[in-house]
């Protein structure tokens, strides 16, 4: 009787030590506000704060992100923001006609977006400490302030 419940219970402890197991690495999950709204589309950027490591990241969907297999340890992190795109290069041609500074807001996609949170944004480039297993880490900007 004994081996016969040991049998049974076998697999249920095999799956309870599963799901225990991880490879070390973080899932960060929060919201994104500038200036108390929801960032509608972006995304997030974990970067290593000593400049050593992964760097890892998620799209921003209305003020939601979920980052997975971000390394623990001190990252900065960057939240970069568009609203809707704002032109397409087709051509050549149509590259050679964009003013520098359009074409350095060129995506890989070769769309250009508008900015709407710049780098310097209040709580933008903060620290954090990502530590392992799932967390929340919640980033509310807000416009810089004025020099």
């Amino acid at each position: 009787m004994i081996r016969a419940l040991l049998r049974q219970s076998a697999p249920v402890a095999l799956l309870g030590l599963l799901a225990g197991c991880s490879d070390g690495t973080a899932t960060v999950s929060g919201t994104v506000t500038y200036n108390d709204e929801p960032v509608k589309n972006g995304y997030v950027t974990f970067s290593p704060a000593d400049g050593k490591g992964p760097v890892a990241g998620a799209q921003i969907a209305d003020g939601k992100y979920t980052a997975t297999k971000v390394a623990p340890g001190p990252k900065v992190v960057l939240v970069e923001a568009a609203d809707k795109p704002v032109a397409s290069i087709q051509s050549q041609g149509d590259l050679e006609k964009l003013p520098k500074e359009l074409r350095a807001k060129m995506g890989p996609d070769g769309v250009i977006r508008a900015d709407t949170i710049p780098p310097t944004a209040e709580g933008n480039n903060r620290k954090v400490d990502v530590v392992p297993g799932p967390q929340t880490i919640d980033l509310p900007l807000k416009r810089p302030a004025k020099k």
